[in-house]
């Protein structure tokens, strides 16, 4: 019962008080979206809902030291990762110092409001993709007339991927869920630092690990699991398994649940001095 208390004060606090925030991100999405309108309306195929989102995590190709003179960073893929790294930190620094403190005298459970967090994390997520999928579904309906879900040739134009052959279960764990489960590893590892080590290390740690990924075409850096210019179904010199990745991502997210339940046992966030956010 108390559980769903600390959760509906999250969703209300987190979430509903927010949602500036939400629009903002969902204008984010929108003019990422305009961008294709110059190649959407001179392909002779009308754009489908997939084109987009692979686009939107597409990433770039391996990085190739003293070869590749033309790399480019993929700065929609970093802004991405980055602007919902800021809502989580936003929310629960600002939370920690305010009415999260009295909300965890009143409950009583430690416990309680570590899950209680873990919950809005997994939630906001949840909405942010909602909001993506929705904005996604809507532009292609409005520059399309009605929404078809994918054109393998539009999807190359976009993005230089070809996804010919490939099923829409596969299509679909790859484009959208590996973001998502990448994306909640990330976010409860930052929540994890910013808990028990300092705020700024925590956002400076995510965005270190952003920039380390687009350089080192890797696995464990587990972030490329969101580009699938780097996947080894879709590029030809990418070297990204889908299923190592979702495992190291799952692992890092059981190991950051379970020892954030364990340290916040003794943890006196009543004596943590406050941080400043970026």
């Amino acid at each position: 019962m108390m559980f769903f208390k600390i959760a509906r004060y999250n969703f209300k606090m987190g979430i509903i008080f927010r949602y500036k925030l939400y629009i903002i991100f969902a204008i984010f999405i929108t003019l990422q979206l305009l961008f294709t309108l110059p190649i959407v309306m001179e392909s002779s195929e009308k754009v489908g809902f997939m084109d987009l989102i692979i686009y939107i995590f597409s990433g770039s190709t391996p990085f190739v030291k003293d070869v590749d003179k033309t790399f480019q960073i993929p700065i929609i893929w970093c802004a991405f990762i980055l602007y919902i790294s800021y809502i989580n930190q936003d929310y629960l620094l600002k939370d920690r110092f305010d009415f999260g403190q009295l909300t965890l005298i009143q409950m009583r459970s430690r416990i309680n409001w570590w899950l209680g967090k873990c919950f809005w994390l997994l939630l906001n997520l949840v909405i942010l993709f909602c909001i993506l999928c929705v904005v996604t579904a809507l532009f292609v309906s409005i520059t399309s007339g009605d929404i078809s879900f994918l054109n393998n040739n539009t999807c190359y134009l976009l993005s230089n991927i070809s996804v010919e052959g490939v099923s829409i279960p596969i299509l679909l764990f790859t484009a959208l869920l590996m973001p998502f489960v990448c994306m909640f590893a990330i976010s409860i590892l930052q929540f994890l630092i910013q808990l028990f080590i300092d705020p700024i290390i925590s956002y400076i740690f995510v965005g270190a690990l952003t920039i380390t990924s687009v350089y080192f075409d890797n696995n464990f850096f587990f972030l490329n699991g969101m580009m699938m210019k780097r996947n080894i179904l879709f590029s030809d010199n990418g070297s990204i398994n889908s299923i190592s990745v979702l495992l190291i991502a799952s692992f890092i997210s059981f190991v950051s649940f379970g020892l954030g339940a364990i340290l916040f046992r003794k943890y006196d966030i009543l004596k943590h001095k406050k941080g400043a956010i970026i």
